[in-house]
């Protein structure tokens, strides 16, 4: 059985019995918020590209937020404003070089409106989120969420010790669902102990920080994906803040966390760890998210304001001769032979650009390979700077795709494992090999599905109107 059959059944046969077993320990005085941990565990092949960037200890993670916000209480200079109304609680990805570029400019235009009344913490409340949810087609689900005891038993009682035999209960349990060996669980244990200890010292470190501010509402990153930020909601909606996620990124039928109420059979307690609402980038993701929640259209001001931009940037002359390759950094390896198999197909006429993933690093003998065929490598960390270049965008499942339509652009998309789960199959232009692209453009087929409006133009009164009546 592969490992995504295995994520499969749990998923249907297991979800509940998780669930129920985590509501059975309400007496207790902690219950863990454990999400991806055990499934990274499962990812045999990975273990040492693990161990070397996604197992990295959590006390180096808790100590940016509890460094932070002490500091911020005690040092910011807005601490006495009057007109603070909001707080936003920004997580950064340590692995991705260019988030600044991307996830940030989502806030900053809330701030570019309402810059005198928020204030802008960039904390590491989704640390260990900001993993991909996708790893070699490796599927990672929040199986197990927090109840309504965990946080009034939690908050300032926190004890290991008299919790370890609840907390060996359910790992051993976890272990026989997942197969884990015995020393996996034995890390799962140490993980499960280290965040009890930090439940506490984030729930009182929050509260410090209402306490002095008391805004009005507060903007999460990742809001609906648990663990540390489902504390942060909980502790909001007990003191009547209003919580909002701004969406980062796409979000597709393959993101559980925004659907996971199918399953849930006590929504009531699960809606007190959820945001208010989510503010989408477009009216295409209402479909994707299944909450119990507001889903308002706002627009993406980034991408408008960044398509301008771009325009006076673009340095080839002709972009119908102009390939971007967007490399998704699974599998590098891939998108080299891709685009080298596409130069050879398409012939010199061809300007293919391949860019990197942020997060990707190319080996000297990777970037050769792609010198020696030809083919530039996209450095810069805009991506509007190669849309505005180019007029065929090829990818297997990036983001990039819904900007690239929404510029006009025809999307040619890889057809494997993660694309066809992530991606709406009315999207783009779906092929199988570099061939196929030559086959689209020779039979002179136009794109069918060219959603030019995505992205709502009038983001501006979108924002302004929304959130008057708070800022």
């Amino acid at each position: 059985m592969s490992i995504n059959d295995v994520i499969l059944n749990i998923e249907e046969k297991h979800f509940e019995i998780l669930m129920s077993y985590e509501f059975s320990f309400n007496k207790s005085k902690v219950w863990p918020a454990v999400r991806c941990e055990v499934l990274l565990l499962l990812s045999k092949k990975n273990k040492k590209f693990l161990k070397a960037k996604q197992t990295i200890s959590f006390s180096k993670k808790i100590k940016t937020i509890l460094n932070k916000i002490p500091y911020i209480i005690k040092y910011n200079p807005y601490k006495t404003h009057k007109n603070v109304n909001a707080l936003a609680f920004i997580s950064t990805n340590n692995f991705v070089k260019a988030d600044n570029v991307y996830i940030n400019p989502i806030y900053d235009y809330t701030f570019e409106l309402f810059n005198d009344q928020i204030i802008s913490i960039e904390s590491s409340t989704t640390a260990n989120l900001c993993m991909p949810r996708k790893f070699n087609g490796f599927k990672f689900y929040d199986l197990i969420r927090i109840n309504e005891e965990l946080y009034y038993k939690t908050f300032g009682r926190i004890d290991v010790n008299a919790n370890r035999k609840m907390i060996n209960e359910f790992c051993l349990y976890v272990g026989e669902v997942f197969n884990l060996s015995s020393s996996e669980i034995s890390f799962l244990k140490r993980k499960v102990e280290s965040i009890c200890g930090r439940i506490k010292a984030f729930s009182l470190q929050i509260n410090k920080l209402l306490n002095i501010y008391n805004p009005k509402i507060i903007f999460v990153h990742c809001a609906v994906y648990g663990e540390m930020n489902s504390y942060l909601i909980n502790i909001a909606k007990k003191r009547g803040i209003k919580v909002i996620e701004l969406q980062h990124g796409n979000i597709s039928i393959d993101n559980i966390q925004y659907r996971i109420q199918e399953k849930d059979l006590n929504r009531t307690r699960y809606s007190e760890y959820l945001p208010d609402e989510i503010g989408l980038l477009s009216e295409y993701y209402k479909q994707y998210v299944s909450l119990s929640v507001d889903t308002p259209v706002l627009g993406f001001p980034f991408f408008s304001k960044e398509k301008e931009k771009s325009r006076s940037i673009a340095t080839y002359s002709d972009i119908h001769s102009n390939f971007l390759y967007v490399s998704q950094w699974v599998d590098n390896d891939f998108g080299i032979s891709f685009v080298i198999e596409l130069k050879r197909i398409m012939g010199n006429e061809a300007n293919i650009i391949y860019r990197p993933h942020p997060r990707e690093n190319l080996l000297l003998s990777q970037r050769n390979k792609l010198r020696d065929a030809n083919i530039v490598i996209g450095e810069e960390n805009n991506i509007y700077y190669y849309l505005e270049m180019c007029k065929y965008v090829v990818t297997i499942h990036s983001n990039v795709i819904y900007e690239a339509i929404s510029y006009g652009r025809i999307v040619f998309i890889i057809n494997d494992a993660c694309s066809s789960s992530e991606i709406d199959k009315n999207l783009g232009v779906w092929i199988d090999n570099p061939q196929n692209i030559k086959d689209y453009l020779v039979n002179k087929r136009c794109q069918q599905n060219d959603i030019i409006s995505f992205y709502p133009d009038d983001y501006k009164r979108r924002y302004l109107e929304h959130f008057k009546a708070y800022l």
